[in-house]
Formats: structure tokens, sequence, C-alpha cells
């Protein structure tokens, strides 16, 4: 089962968020809006791309974004 998380990344790396989600929308509500910050999944001890139909998931959710967000 894979886990959803908010990234982002620093000039030393990529950092995750301390938490998780089981869907990505629901991870898509820790996004920062500077751009920087992004959705891996975390599946079976590995963070991950996400799957053609997570990103699928990723871009209808993003249509119900708050617009502070989604701009």
């Amino acid at each position: 089962m894979a886990y959803y998380v908010a990234c982002w990344t620093e000039d030393d790396g990529v950092y995750a968020r301390g938490h998780s989600h089981l869907v990505v929308r629901d991870a898509m509500n820790c996004l920062v809006r500077d751009g920087g910050s992004f959705i891996r999944a975390y599946d079976a001890g590995v963070f991950r791309s996400l799957t053609h139909r997570e990103l699928i998931d990723f871009l209808e959710a993003l249509q119900e974004m708050p617009l502070e967000l989604a701009q």
C-alpha cells in the first residue's frame, strides 16, 4: 500500500514532510505555493514518483485546490 507525502528541495537535497496521507488529494493540502514542493509516493519503504494513475488523480485534484494554492 502506498502513502503520499509532500516534499520539497533545498540546496542539500530532497526533504519530506513528517507525515503521510492515504490519498494524493490529501497530501496536496501540504503543498507550499512557492512552487518548490511536490508529491511523492512512499511504497514498500521507498519513495517513488507517482504512477500514471496517481498523476491523473493529482491533476484532477489540482482543479479543486483553493485558488491561492492552485495559481
